[in-house]
C-alpha cells in the first residue's frame, strides 16, 4: 500500500514538473518572439536611416565633395613642400612650380579618395560627416 502511495506521489510530482516545464517553454518562446520582433523593428529603423542618407540633395553632396577636395588640397600642399625641400638636396631645382603643384594635387586627390574609401571608414571624410553614402 505504501508503494502505491509513493508511486502516486511520484507521478503527481512528475506531472507538476512537466506542467512547469511546459509553462517555462511557453514563456521562453514568448520572450524569443518578443526579442525577434525588437530586432526586426531596429533593422527597419536602420533601413529608414540608410534610405534618408541615400536621398541627399545636390547641395549636401556638393558640400561633402567640397570638404573632400579641401582635404586633398591640404595633402597636395604638404606633398609639394616636401618635394620642393627634398629636390635641392639631390641637386635639382623646381622650375615650374604651378605644374608640379597641379601634379601633386591630382595625385593626392586620386590617392586620398581611393585609400580612404578602402579603409574601415568606407567613405570619404565629407561624406561621413554629412552621412552620405
Amino acid at each position: 500500500m505504501l508503494d502505491k502511495e509513493n508511486i502516486n506521489e511520484n507521478e503527481q510530482k512528475e506531472e507538476v514538473n512537466t506542467v512547469g516545464e511546459d509553462n517555462s517553454t511557453a514563456q521562453d518562446e514568448a520572450v524569443t518572439e518578443k526579442s525577434t520582433e525588437d530586432i526586426v523593428v531596429r533593422e527597419e529603423k536602420a533601413d529608414e536611416k540608410t534610405q534618408k542618407a541615400d536621398k541627399a540633395n545636390f547641395f549636401v553632396r556638393f558640400v561633402g565633395n567640397l570638404m573632400d577636395q579641401t582635404v586633398a588640397l591640404a595633402l597636395a600642399i604638404v606633398l609639394y613642400f616636401i618635394f620642393e625641400k627634398c629636390l635641392p638636396a639631390l641637386g635639382y631645382e623646381v622650375v615650374d612650380k604651378v605644374g608640379i603643384f597641379l601634379i601633386m594635387y591630382i595625385v593626392s586627390n586620386v590617392l586620398c579618395t581611393s585609400i580612404i574609401e578602402s579603409t574601415k571608414l568606407g567613405t570619404t571624410f565629407g561624406k561621413k560627416l554629412l552621412r552620405i553614402k
